[in-house]
């Protein structure tokens, strides 16, 4: 289980850990942004920093309605104690947490500041 809590930003936001080559955990916290279909979107610069391997780039379509490509990194993850590979968007952004790491997944969230957000991930 997955353990967060709902900011006086409006954001639920939850830890996620990501796994360098060498093993070392970096721990960051993501909000959570169901109307981002990928995976993660992580800053370029946590993405410089920790040398993500490139994998491709992509045509998105953002939430003010332009079209813009965005490069997609290879990262590790620590998910509900799993490690899962997965591709992460590169944008100027706070990390987001999107629909395609959320899938099957049950997500529970309490809607007021310092409320519980709690992601159960199936097995």
């Amino acid at each position: 289980m997955i353990v967060g809590e709902f900011t006086n930003g409006d954001r639920a936001v939850i830890p996620i850990a990501l796994l360098a080559d060498d093993g070392q955990e970096t721990e960051i916290e993501a909000a959570i942004d169901t109307g981002f279909m990928g995976a993660l979107l992580l800053p370029q610069s946590m993405i410089r920093r920790s040398r993500l391997p490139h994998l491709d780039d992509e045509l998105v379509l953002l939430a003010d309605g332009t079209l813009t490509r965005l490069a997609l990194h290879e990262v590790t993850v620590v998910w509900g104690g799993e490690r899962r590979t997965v591709a992460a968007h590169a944008a100027d952004s706070t990390p987001l947490v999107g629909i395609e790491m959320l899938r099957g997944s049950v997500g529970t969230f309490e809607f007021f500041e310092g409320g519980s957000v709690t992601i159960e991930v199936a097995e």
